[in-house]
């Protein structure tokens, strides 16, 4: 039976011109967790990532401490369509947006994640759709004989 290891990328670079790119802080974690898996010798027989920057640079750190087979890259990785989302929840609410401040954000975002759950907001990628993506990346990244590393989003 194989064995999958889920990974979200580092700290991104929140309110920076290319969201995408780790923050310093993102580079420093993605090589920490790649000190801890070379202190446990953890193999790899298969390495997948979502097409994000994020996802990238995040496995750049990690192999300056790990060997692994060279990544594939599969996109059904990929992050949801955060802005999109946003957008149609602050309509829906009658509020002006985007959500900046940690607070409200904070407060907004299980509401938000409620509505797309709930088919209110969503009309690029419903949650169904999206959780049906991502759960076939994952099952499909799965090496039956050995440990997968899978480079993702949070969301």
């Amino acid at each position: 039976m194989g064995e999958v290891v889920l990974v979200r990328h580092g700290q991104a670079s929140h309110g920076a011109a290319d969201y995408d790119a780790l923050s310093p802080l993102g580079h420093d974690q993605s090589n920490r967790l790649g000190e801890y898996f070379q202190r446990l010798d953890t193999r790899f027989t298969r390495v997948v990532r979502g097409g994000l920057r994020r996802h990238r640079e995040t496995l750049e750190g990690l192999f300056n401490h790990i060997e692994a087979p060279e990544p594939e890259v599969d996109g059904r990785l990929d992050e949801l369509d955060y802005d999109t989302l946003e957008r149609e929840y602050l309509r829906e609410i009658g509020a002006e947006g985007p959500m900046r401040e940690r607070g409200e954000w904070l407060v907004h975002l299980p509401r938000l994640l409620d509505a797309w759950m709930q088919g209110r907001i969503g009309s690029g990628e419903s949650f169904a759709g999206f959780s049906a993506r991502a759960w076939a990346a994952v099952s499909d990244a799965v090496d039956p004989t050995g440990r997968t590393l899978v480079v993702t989003s949070g969301g």
